[in-house]
């Protein structure tokens, strides 16, 4: 029997905080790498959560790691918004099979069900994903020398 992917939390898969820290360093250089301001593990260990923001969860399948998603209360650029959907990254090699839109609809669920009417992300490199996903464009702004769009998408009670 075929496994299907699964999304699980990040606190109950602990023994993938390593992969993903390096995942991280190498898709987000400027933020994570050796001269950026962010910890990819501290950030990855603070969101071992299940029910407190910050919450990641993971896609898997056979035990091995697809993507992740997080869902945290403040950004960097916005900070009177929140939740944010941050974090949302796909391994090269399962880009395009579905499994980032599986990942933002639980997170979308898992927001929904801790009582948020709204949320938020941003994004530079997909923002047309979003958009077909359901995602309303809200602002643009120049962010450490990015350009991104903001999003949010309202939770349907």
């Amino acid at each position: 029997m075929k496994e299907e992917i699964r999304i699980e939390f990040l606190a109950d898969n602990r023994n993938l905080i390593d992969l993903i820290e390096q995942f991280f360093i190498k898709e987000w250089q400027r933020h994570y790498g050796p001269d950026g301001p962010g910890n990819a593990r501290k950030d990855l260990e603070e969101c071992c959560n299940k029910i407190e923001l910050p919450i990641a969860l993971i896609a898997i399948k056979n035990q091995e790691f697809y993507g992740t998603i997080a869902l945290k209360s403040k950004s960097a650029s916005h900070h009177h918004l929140k939740p944010w959907a941050t974090a949302l990254y796909i391994i090269q090699e399962k880009r395009r099979m579905g499994i980032g839109t599986q990942l933002v609809k639980t997170i979308e669920t898992l927001a929904k069900d801790i009582g948020y009417n709204r949320i938020y992300a941003r994004s530079g490199a997909v923002v047309d994903f979003f958009i077909k996903i359901g995602w309303v464009p809200i602002d643009r702004i120049n962010f450490q020398g990015q350009e991104l769009t903001v999003f949010h998408k309202d939770l349907k009670p």
